[in-house]
């Protein structure tokens, strides 16, 4: 445990904490590459072609010339996005995500000019052996304001400060942009490699305006006292012009972004990153040329041919001296003896032509020229022939430098008419394979940036502006839920008819209609919930997609051509051999498709057609795994089928006329049945109605008597109590 305290006390320690101390750093490190920084500005004074104003010497452009051949060779075009699936198992989120985040880094990479950046890092690469790219998010928005009686949190979707103002900012756009970096303006401390680094720092120039925007709150003083071209350009402090020179350090060992400021004793803003990058750098590690495994201090090229630049603008001054004296003089007799050699001097003129000069003593002057004018010439001729022997030798020196750089006449254009198709092609593979490293590095680069504009991407742009970019529609959870319950409600009123049906059915004595199957959950694809949530996770995304760049060459049109010929070719080839193979065994389709998958990937101009290759053997897979339909008979057992089907067809037709004869029979006497017993019921039916009648008649008529019998007893008992009709008894 105290080790580990005391580790991490030195940890701190090390680390600085306050802005001096920054400061401080930030000087040590720029007066580490001071040197480096000297011969840069050498390099650039030579490529401007600047060091002739002060000593009006003749040079010969071969660094130009170099930097200029070179430029197209190692990057002619921004790269296009290639993300696909790691794996290609299929998945279907990982390959809508795929889609999205290609044509989004496309999008960004064509709308916000990266090519520009590109052929900046391009040219500090080949100057100085260094070219420097950063990336940079930038979200845009909109005020929308908010109109009175609404609530603030129905709008925005968030709860708001009851003191914020009338106004809130609505997303707009995003965009990631690639800034160049310029060759000072990127400071680290020493390192032997790039993942060592412990902090690295971008130098910018803040005006007033600029500085008050960025930094509103800081009340402390500041100097205005560069422009950012000289660290003292004479401008006063309230000129527009001057600026302040900010720093802002990404601490890798603490990960943390600070800013601080030339000539402020605090530190500007300390927080966590505001950008998540694999290598927390919000850079890629830099195009660098020649380094050795202990330093990061870049060689350029220029250093290991610089002495025979220097041969050669000596020799360019010579000839070009030499040609000076490369001229007509001539020398004559002056003085009494030299009569007539002034017409001499008159006729050498310039602009003297088709005109007669008179010479006075015409003896004198005819004798002393021996027929001639009396001139002796200089002799120029030891003039000229040094001055082929320079130009042959500086001949030799430019060839030395091509061999050095690895320059050839083919990426010249200046070929020998003379050579074999072999020849130029052997020197073509030669300077291919020579400038192939300085290629493969600015394709490197290319790709880092790709990768972390995809990261930038995948973390921090909203789904709705990724589908919005890629036109490609996505549905959201609510979307899926309320297909589902349309689903489920299309169900029920199925079932609701459903019964309907079956109870009209029961009623008729006929058997019920199947029910309506059990809807399926609608499968509308991955939601936008689902992508999201796949690239906003780092890990999985690193695991189950792949982000790459095409070519960033230019690429020429014949070899094009030729392997674009080669690959159809191969292909062809490969499909009339297999293709019986497979008819005969369909089992062997999965080897076919690796192999022919193995052969294609060999060709990069087959980038393109690789998924659909895919698709077409996945498609053989599937066939090739469903039952062999039986072989097709001959002629004559086509007609004797046709026939047998025609017989069992007519035999077939017979019974079913017999069949439906026999149900016709059958449901008639059904029908009888039916109706005798319908008849049968009405009978018996009317029948119980008589009897029921005549039963009620019966009672009626005895409830008749039974009352006038009980009549006649109640009018008897009354006559009897008034002693009528009663005999008399004897006294």
């Amino acid at each position: 445990m105290a080790e580990n305290a005391a580790k991490a006390d030195d940890k701190e320690a090390a680390t600085p904490q306050d802005a001096a101390t920054w400061l401080s750093e930030i000087e040590a490190a720029q007066r580490d590459m001071q040197p480096y920084f000297q011969r840069c500005d050498r390099i650039r004074k030579l490529y401007r072609y600047e060091n002739n104003r002060s000593t009006q010497k003749r040079r010969y452009q071969i660094f130009w010339a170099n930097v200029e051949t070179m430029k197209p060779t190692v990057y002619a075009k921004v790269p296009k996005a290639v993300v696909e699936s790691r794996f290609r198992t299929g998945d279907p989120v990982a390959r809508i995500a795929s889609t999205l985040l290609e044509r989004t880094i496309q999008f960004q990479l064509d709308l916000n000019d990266y090519d520009r950046t590109f052929k900046q890092m391009r040219d500090d690469y080949l100057l100085y052996a260094r070219g420097v790219p950063r990336l940079r998010y930038e979200p845009e928005f909109d005020e929308a304001k908010v109109e009175e009686g609404l609530d603030d949190a129905a709008v925005t979707g968030r709860e708001v400060d009851s003191e914020a103002p009338d106004t809130n900012q609505v997303l707009k756009f995003e965009n990631v942009h690639c800034d160049y970096v310029q060759l000072e303006d990127l400071i680290h401390p020493k390192a032997r490699t790039w993942e060592e680094l412990p902090w690295l720092a971008f130098r910018a120039f803040l005006t007033k305006e600029e500085w008050n925007k960025r930094f509103p709150d800081y009340k402390g003083t500041v100097p205005f006292d560069t422009s950012g071209l000289d660290a003292n350009d004479g401008k006063s402090k309230d000129s527009a012009i001057d600026k302040a020179t900010v720093y802002e350090i990404w601490d890798k060992t603490n990960q943390r972004v600070l800013w601080v400021a030339k000539g402020c004793a605090e530190i500007l803003e300390d927080s966590a990153p505001y950008l998540k990058f694999t290598g927390f750098f919000p850079s890629p590690r830099p195009a660098y040329g020649t380094l050795t495994n202990d330093s990061l201090e870049p060689i350029p090229d220029i250093a290991y041919y610089q002495d025979q630049v220097d041969e050669i603008n000596e020799l360019t001054a010579r000839i070009g001296s030499l040609t000076d004296a490369l001229k007509l003089v001539g020398f004559y007799p002056s003085g009494p003896q030299g009569e007539g050699s002034p017409e001499v001097e008159k006729a050498m003129r310039p602009g003297f032509e088709n005109k007669m000069i008179a010479v006075k003593s015409w003896a004198a002057f005819a004798e002393g020229g021996k027929g001639g004018a009396p001139i002796i010439w200089l002799p120029v001729d030891h003039v000229a022939k040094i001055i082929s022997e320079c130009v042959q030798l500086r001949k030799q020196l430019i060839d030395d430098v091509f061999q050095v750089t690895g320059i050839s006449d083919i990426m010249r254009g200046d070929t020998d008419p003379d050579e074999t198709m072999g020849a130029q092609k052997l020197k073509s593979q030669y300077s291919s394979s020579r400038t192939k490293d300085r290629r493969n590095e600015i394709s490197r680069v290319a790709r880092d940036v790709v990768r972390m504009v995809g990261e930038l991407v995948s973390e921090q742009f909203q789904i709705s502006t990724m589908m919005e970019i890629a036109s490609v529609p996505l549905p959201s959870k609510q979307d899926v839920m309320m297909a589902a319950q349309q689903a489920q409600l299309q169900y029920q009123q199925a079932m609701l008819q459903y019964r309907q049906v079956q109870a009209q059915a029961q009623q008729a004595g006929q058997p019920a209609p199947p029910p309506p199957p059990q809807p399926q959950p609608p499968n509308l694809g991955p939601t936008q919930e689902d992508v999201q949530a796949f690239l906003r996770n780092g890990i999985t995304r690193r695991f189950r997609i792949d982000i790459e760049t095409d070519s960033t060459i230019a690429a020429d049109e014949v070899a094009e051509q030729a392997s674009r010929t080669a690959f159809v070719k191969a292909v062809t080839e490969f499909v009339v051999a297999w293709g019986p193979i497979l008819q005969q065994t369909p089992s062997l389709a999965p080897l076919a498709g690796q192999m022919l998958l193995f052969a294609v990937r060999a060709y990069p101009v087959a980038r393109e057609l690789e998924s659909v290759i895919e698709q077409a053997m996945e498609q053989i897979q599937q066939m090739a795994s469903q039952p062999k339909p039986p072989p097709q008979p001959s002629p004559d057992e086509q007609i004797k089928l046709q026939t047998a089907q025609i017989k069992g067809q007519a035999e077939q037709t017979k019974a079913q006329t017999e069949v439906f004869a026999t149900r016709v029979k059958a449901q008639a006497e059904t029908q009888k049945a039916a109706l005798d017993a319908n008849a049968a019921q009405q009978q018996h039916a009317m029948d119980m109605q008589k009897m029921t009648m005549e039963h009620a008649n019966d009672v009626h008529s005895m409830n008749q008597e039974m009352q006038l019998i009980e009549e006649k007893a109640i009018a008897r008992q009354a006559i009897q109590g008034m002693g009528i009709g009663q005999p008399q008894r004897p006294i």
